[in-house]
């Protein structure tokens, strides 16, 4: 079920986000991905019991009250339920780790 009602979420999402203005299109992409990364989780056969339940995005800010370049990004560590962390374990993806990054590049 989780699988089914997270992709047809995402799908409509997406709709939405299609013919959104600029200004609001971030809000149904970030939920749209955020179905569509529930339905991978389900869907995984690497799994085991509820394991494949995510819990929050698994994206950490730091310096939010800065310049948009001087915000940094973590994610939490592998192993964690943070989606970005345990997509990235099932896709079998590494995660950059629980360092800083900023997102104004050198």
């Amino acid at each position: 079920m989780t699988y089914q009602f997270g992709l047809e979420q995402a799908e409509q999402l997406f709709r939405q986000a299609a013919t959104a203005s600029p200004a609001p299109r971030p809000l149904p992409l970030f939920y749209g991905l955020n179905q569509a990364g529930r339905a991978i989780a389900a869907a995984t056969s690497t799994a085991t019991d509820d394991d494949w339940k995510l819990t929050g995005h698994g994206i950490r800010a730091k310096n939010l009250s800065d310049q948009l370049p001087d915000v940094q990004i973590s994610t939490e560590a592998p192993g964690t339920k943070g989606s970005f962390a345990r997509l990235s374990q099932f896709l079998g993806s590494p995660v950059w780790g629980t360092t800083p990054v900023p997102l104004k590049l050198p």
